[in-house]
């Protein structure tokens, strides 16, 4: 399931000169893997186009349940 994320990983340590740059690459591919195994449950090696075309969406229109807090 986790194949291919040591390139994620790498990609994210040749901004690590900019921490603003960064924060929000590292925030928008933890997304896109979380979306990838835990929405598609799918390894992020397989994906098309669709797959970022179906991601973008996800991303306009998110679950409530991806964009509400709540404390238990």
């Amino acid at each position: 399931m986790y194949r291919g994320l040591p390139s994620k990983v790498l990609f994210l340590y040749s901004y690590n000169g900019s921490q603003a740059t960064f924060n929000s690459y590292r925030r928008e591919l933890e997304r896109l893997l979380q979306w990838a195994w835990r929405i598609e449950e799918v390894s992020i090696l397989s994906h098309k186009r669709e797959h970022i075309e179906d991601f973008v969406q996800f991303c306009i229109e998110p679950p409530i349940a991806w964009t509400v807090w709540t404390s238990n």
